[in-house]
């Protein structure tokens, strides 16, 4: 996807950031959002209700995906920060998972994991902020800034000592505004094509099944050589109906060796389960 460039970049100074458009400022994200404002303190009564969101409980496209509901003495020691709306949430433990997500009307109870570092604007939109923290080059940033190999990790500070680019306020709310409407557009498809899959999935199943049990239709059985509407005769089995005539019907353990399943081989002998369908070659059903 290709836009019309601005008339004039400047070096931004950071070396993964590149070219920045020339009336933008850069400036590290501590000058423009804090970081981890707000914690629960130890003497939380017992029963409080809140809301918890783990590192497992965000997706780096879908966002926050689960909330899970407990009382604060039975919450694990990392539920401890707070969010308010306009907040984004990035993890700092599991790097690689890429766990960030825009808080967004939050319950008031809503508590998260201590291994996300929550980031609150202070002189930056909300909504800008939010998008450019889930760019691929801020992420892979805070990813190459980790420590540890089957437990990569950072700290709220490095994540806030990375630069963020900065156009003018009502720039970054133009900006903000386009992305979301263009993500939007983009994830309504997603959803589509993920539906369209699921249902060509069943499809393929249903066709298996039809052709295995009920043979090849019209077109496909001339090609093969064979009757392209052969008669039908009921299977005497309630689930598979009707099957052509010429077709035999034999419990599965009569023609293959003995069936093993489970995770310890139990073996399955129960012929009224199991049944093969086949086709003979008399010479009067083939061209």
């Amino acid at each position: 996807m290709k836009y019309p460039a601005y008339p004039a970049y400047k070096p931004s100074g950071v070396e993964w950031l590149d070219d920045v458009p020339k009336h933008w400022a850069v400036k590290r994200l501590k000058y423009v959002a804090s970081a981890n404002d707000d914690v629960l303190t130890e003497d939380t009564p017992g029963d409080w209700e809140l809301i918890y969101v783990d590192i497992g409980s965000v997706e780096a496209a879908g966002g926050i995906t689960t909330k899970e509901p407990m009382v604060f003495e039975k919450a694990p020691s990392r539920a401890r920060r707070r969010v308010k709306d306009g907040d984004t949430i990035v993890a700092t433990v599991r790097t690689y998972l890429k766990a960030i997500a825009p808080v967004q009307k939050p319950e008031p109870n809503l508590i998260v994991s201590t291994g996300f570092a929550v980031l609150r604007p202070r002189a930056v939109d909300p909504d800008f902020m939010s998008f450019y923290l889930r760019s691929s080059l801020f992420v892979e940033t805070v990813v190459s800034r980790s420590v540890g190999v089957s437990y990569p990790a950072t700290n709220a500070s490095d994540v806030v000592a990375i630069s963020i680019p900065l156009p003018k306020p009502e720039e970054q709310y133009a900006i903000a505004a386009f992305l979301d409407v263009q993500t939007t557009k983009i994830d309504t498809l997603v959803e589509k094509k993920r539906a369209l899959i699921e249902k060509l999935k069943e499809k393929r199943v249903a066709l298996i099944s039809r052709m295995v049990t009920h043979g090849l239709p019209p077109e496909a059985a001339r090609a093969a050589g064979l009757t392209p509407h052969p008669k039908l005769r009921p299977s005497g089995i309630d689930w598979l109906g009707e099957v052509p005539e010429h077709w035999e019907i034999r419990p599965l353990f009569r023609i293959a060796s003995t069936i093993q399943t489970g995770p310890f081989g139990s073996q399955l002998h129960h012929a009224d389960y199991f049944y093969f369908v086949r086709f003979k070659k008399h010479n009067n059903l083939l061209k």
